[in-house]
């Protein structure tokens, strides 16, 4: 029997449900912790949260495949470069890599960020430094460090640096394939079909990126299989550009608050051939929408499956997130 994987896409998960409704108006102590040591939200590993950005883990939580960055020094191949406009993008970035509510209990102290993450059950998982580089680090915005992070293995520092930082000469996108031109995405003339100007929003981003993501849209799985043709691919940049708006564009945040209904939902953030392979890829989120307080918890993003395209039931309907990144320099959207 040819099952979706989406079939318990509209039940609530009462972990979740009760992350927004805690972090919007609640002052339960037992859930709630703000003294300098965190934030427990139920229902979600921080550390799991914060590593879907970097990369895709293994089970035993070794960072297998690194996202938009790399380490460009085989000495030292647990410190990763991400390359970055400025200190300000590098800072949005690590923020946005914090669960919205956790982001009230990060100890600041100048240029430097401490973010103790928690698990699901309250526990401390060691600690998340952001800072600015020092004299001696070249070349180097800032830098991220990790102390006792158990789920995050492989990676010791991540140096945001700018792109003129990486020894090959090349910008961070090179050799990665293409969506759409940054006119095409303006337009509207998205993947998924005809975007209307009200339900996608944009953001430039220094002299660099723009980031542009669509309001979730219901598609059908008929829909859906067609749009998978030869042209199409998978890549990374999708899951990121939408996150990032949700933090860049209070417009966007509240939009769509407004226009998605209140709960939990499994929705498809990107699929696509993997990197010019022969397989369709499917990647999922959960995402929890809490209308009355305009707020959007982004619980998990499951690594891209080929196994999710094979499950995918053409009468049923499923919900669809897209997003991109254009690259002024080329123009061209990832």
């Amino acid at each position: 029997m040819k099952k979706t994987i989406f079939s318990v896409i509209m039940l609530a998960i009462v972990g979740v449900c009760t992350i927004t409704t805690l972090s919007a108006c609640s002052d339960d102590d037992d859930n709630k912790k703000d003294n300098g040591d965190g934030i427990t939200i139920n229902g979600v590993d921080q550390v799991e949260y914060f590593r879907q950005f970097l990369g895709a883990f293994t089970k035993n939580d070794i960072l297998g495949t690194p996202f938009r960055m790399k380490a460009i020094d085989k000495l030292t191949p647990t410190v990763y470069s991400y390359f970055v406009e400025d200190e300000k993008e590098a800072e949005t970035l690590f923020l946005t890599w914090i669960p919205q509510e956790a982001r009230k209990a990060v100890v600041r102290n100048g240029n430097t960020i401490v973010y103790t993450p928690r698990d699901a059950q309250g526990a401390k998982q060691g600690t998340i430094t952001f800072r600015a580089a020092l004299p001696s680090e070249t070349a180097t915005f800032a830098v991220v460090e990790f102390k006792d992070v158990s789920k995050i293995k492989g990676i010791d520092k991540i140096k945001f640096q700018p792109e003129s930082a990486n020894p090959d000469n090349i910008g961070v996108f090179d050799g990665v394939p293409h969506h759409l031109t940054l006119e095409e995405v303006k337009s509207g003339n998205w993947f998924w079909g005809k975007v209307q100007k009200g339900d996608f929003f944009d953001y430039p981003y220094g002299t660099r990126l723009y980031y542009s993501a669509a309001l979730p849209k219901l598609i059908t799985g008929k829909e859906l299989i067609e749009k998978m043709g030869d042209k199409t691919f998978y890549t990374n940049y999708a899951f990121e550009s939408f996150c990032i708006m949700t933090s860049l564009s209070t417009k966007f945040n509240d939009h769509v608050c407004d226009n998605f209904n209140p709960g939990d939902h499994k929705i498809i953030i990107e699929a696509g051939k993997y990197f010019g392979g022969d397989e369709i890829m499917i990647q999922t989120a959960e995402i929890y929408i809490n209308k009355t307080y305009k707020d959007i918890m982004i619980s998990e993003c499951d690594p891209p499956v080929d196994e999710a395209f094979e499950s995918l039931d053409e009468s049923e309907q499923y919900w669809v997130c897209q997003g991109y990144i254009v690259d002024y320099k080329s123009g061209m959207s990832y």
